[in-house]
């Protein structure tokens, strides 16, 4: 079975970052510092690729910061559903899975270190993984929940984070790359008669030597609203929340 990613054309470049979707899909339990993600969030992102719609993520956060992700997107041709799952202990990423179906699946159990990977229910097999992973996918946005909330606002400037591909297991290994974030402000947006509180944050994501610049939106208690990939013309969008980032198109996005 062709992967997602593989099967994105304008993904193609953030697919290599990210080493795509393997065969098997990512049904994932994540644990990271995060005290906005354990406040019990839920909502739906709707996801557009040169200004065509292309899918959806109906996710939920729990009290105790699990989360799940249901993605529904159709590229290339090719019509997926996945189910995404995290789940976190003592602020720590414990483990994370994803599944298509039940011959196309896997769970990663994490302790410090070491990453124990189970596929299709098989044996685990053990892999060296960097300390402090976090959750990273390319449809689930829902996910930098966990990276903002670890994000150190006293400190600012740009902070380095291990991420964790959560879709899938590239080579049956779990795939892990750098990104780097920076908060770049505050702006109060006003939607009808009420304000929102609009956090904007860079983050650029080491593509062998490349740089994919990102976009992400969340709101005064961390939760993500939206995020623009402008290399692949990718956006996604919390439902509801789509005026408030259309005012921030442009320049005013990094500022």
């Amino acid at each position: 079975m062709k992967s997602i990613r593989t099967a994105a054309g304008p993904l193609a470049m953030l697919v290599a970052v990210v080493a795509a979707l393997s065969n098997t899909y990512a049904h994932a339990q994540t644990g990271v510092k995060a005290d906005s993600s354990k406040k019990p969030d839920s909502g739906k992102f709707a996801f557009t690729i040169q200004g065509q719609k292309v899918g959806t993520c109906v996710f939920k956060f729990d009290a105790a910061g699990a989360s799940e992700g249901n993605v529904e997107v159709s590229l290339g041709g090719q019509d997926k559903k996945y189910v995404v799952k995290t789940s976190s202990m003592a602020g720590k990423l414990t483990g994370f899975s994803a599944e298509e179906n039940s011959n196309n699946r896997f769970i990663a159990s994490i302790v410090g270190t070491v990453a124990k990977v189970s596929i299709n229910g098989g044996a685990a097999a053990s892999q060296t993984i960097p300390m402090g992973l976090q959750p990273f996918g390319n449809f689930c946005p829902y996910l930098m929940t966990y990276t903002v909330a670890a994000y150190d606002s006293k400190k600012g400037g740009d902070q380095t984070f291990n991420m964790g591909l959560v879709e899938g297991l590239p080579n049956g290994q779990i795939a892990t790359l750098k990104m780097k974030v920076a908060a770049k402000g505050a702006r109060e947006i006003k939607v009808d008669t009420k304000t929102a509180t609009v956090k904007t944050y860079s983050l650029a994501i080491d593509a062998n030597g490349a740089t994919i610049a990102i976009s992400l939106f969340a709101d005064a208690d961390g939760h993500v609203l939206g995020w623009d990939v402008p290399a692949q013309s990718f956006t996604a969008v919390r439902v509801g929340y789509e005026t408030v980032i259309a005012t921030l198109e442009g320049p005013a996005k990094l500022n």
